[in-house]
């Protein structure tokens, strides 16, 4: 289903993306066909049919769009730079530092203040990396700010605070189904992401309109986090109530 809806961006003839639509269409159908005919559902798409839950899963993607630009930098940097293969390399270190550095902070804020709270901060940074990225010409200290702010807007996006956000959705008991759907939602913005971005890239002056999509996407992942009800396990509580 995703890997033919992904084909049906990428194509290029008409006649293509026509079929893998159909395709994935016809592949959704058989899913849904099988959620209702199943005894037990393979997913339990009930805390994922509200408010709460589409816009959770909307902020996955994003929030996966977003990792996915790192797989550019070097390609950017080379041009823009004029890095050589290996130094162009090097050139994501201070992301990756600062992810790694902030990473452990992330998860301690999420009990402090709520994962909302932290990841609209990293989605926060990582706008500012993205619209800095491009503002050309890129020069290298802005360039270094920007990979800071990504970096930041990684640890304060990945793991814990996204985590908390599917595991509020659903009961304790289907807390291993919460982090498998967080972890395919945000597959699919990393999946779609380079389709996405190098669109961007050929509709939109190069590296800077791809890295504004970037900073676009982490303002729409900001509303979607921010538009979440604050109390979302009430969504978890209402599919107990049903059960029982």
């Amino acid at each position: 289903m995703l890997a033919f809806s992904l084909l049906a961006i990428s194509s290029s003839g008409l006649g293509q993306r026509l079929a893998f639509l159909v395709l994935a269409g016809g592949a959704v159908f058989w899913f849904v066909r099988r959620q209702h005919r199943a005894q037990v559902p393979f997913v339990d798409g009930r805390p994922l049919a509200n408010r709460a839950g589409m816009l959770v899963m909307i902020g996955a993607g994003l929030v996966g769009l977003d990792m996915a630009s790192a797989v550019f930098v070097p390609a950017y940097a080379q041009e823009a730079l004029h890095l050589g293969i290996l130094a162009s390399g090097f050139a994501l270190m201070p992301a990756a530092l600062a992810g790694a550095v902030l990473a452990g902070a992330g998860g301690m804020l999420v009990d402090r203040i709520g994962p909302r709270r932290v990841l609209i901060m990293g989605l926060l940074a990582a706008a500012c990396g993205g619209a800095l990225l491009a503002w050309t010409p890129l020069v290298w200290s802005r360039f270094l700010v920007a990979m800071v702010f990504l970096g930041i807007g990684t640890a304060f996006t990945m793991g814990a605070p996204l985590n908390r956000m599917g595991l509020d959705l659903y009961r304790a008991e289907q807390s291993a189904e919460a982090l498998s759907l967080m972890a395919v939602f945000r597959s699919v913005g990393i999946a779609a992401g380079p389709i996405l971005l190098t669109m961007a890239r050929t509709a939109f002056h190069g590296f800077s309109g791809m890295y504004g999509e970037v900073a676009l996407a982490s303002l729409l992942a900001i509303m979607a986090f921010a538009l979440v009800p604050v109390h979302a396990m009430t969504v978890g509580e209402a599919v107990s109530t049903s059960d029982a």
